[in-house]
């Protein structure tokens, strides 16, 4: 396991539009050099994140051809035109991270750079078997990446925690966040399920409706993944 700073911490980049770019090339140039290492499977690589390094990981997961199997969103930001309009009057600035981010506004001169830098524009290009975390009673960030990725019968899940903090501290809440991407992971980068009940409330039923439902990602990711790569904008982040 990598932990991966938020900002490079040697030559940083200045912006959240360079720093989403240089996060990209540092994570790709991490598993470069694990691979050579022969530290790390090459057709075995995950990623998360959560909060505003959600952010990172999905732009990670849309521009960049990094050889990521499964990821992991947690609660995440984003720097999508929903997420533009859902966050509306937010007090922490996060709007003007987004225009930083995207380049500018999603209307009048600067459409076309939010176009090429807008990750759900650009689903077609995730490969990745996507896991979305969302806390609280709504769904608010990311769930345009999560419908768009199904409307494509792409490998995507939403898991909802309706009464989680963004900063899950009940212990129900964290284990079923916790196993879940122990799970997911065991699933999608070794092949393995689980078959002992462990999370709250959990039935024989429900877990394995779980395997059931990923067995048929499989083979839905099987087939994106045998379709031609993507080419997104140069410049994407």
């Amino acid at each position: 396991m990598l932990a991966f700073p938020w900002t490079a911490t040697t030559n940083p980049t200045s912006g959240d539009h360079a720093a989403n770019g240089g996060f990209r090339d540092g994570v790709r140039g991490a598993i470069e050099a694990l691979v050579a290492e022969g530290l790390v499977d090459r057709d075995r690589i995950g990623i998360m994140g959560w909060s505003a390094t959600g952010e990172r990981v999905l732009n990670q997961l849309t521009f960049s051809d990094a050889p990521i199997r499964a990821a992991t969103i947690l609660d995440g930001d984003s720097n999508t035109v929903l997420s533009m309009a859902v966050t509306y009057g937010a007090k922490d600035n996060i709007q003007g991270r987004k225009e930083q981010t995207n380049e500018g506004l999603p209307f009048g001169e600067s459409l076309e750079r939010w176009i090429r830098n807008d990750p759900s524009l650009h689903t077609n290009c995730i490969k990745a078997a996507l896991r979305i975390e969302t806390y609280g009673p709504i769904s608010l960030n990311n769930w345009d990446i999560y419908a768009l990725l199904r409307r494509q019968y792409k490998a995507a899940e939403m898991v909802v925690i309706p009464a989680g903090a963004h900063a899950l501290s009940r212990p129900s809440e964290r284990m079923i966040s916790l196993q879940g991407n122990v799970d997911w992971y065991r699933f999608w980068l070794k092949g393995e399920e689980r078959s002992e009940l462990i999370l709250p409330n959990e039935t024989a039923a429900a877990l394995k409706d779980q395997y059931l439902r990923w067995r048929q990602m499989t083979e839905l990711k099987r087939a994106d993944d045998a379709k031609p790569g993507c080419a997104p904008p140069i410049g994407g982040s």
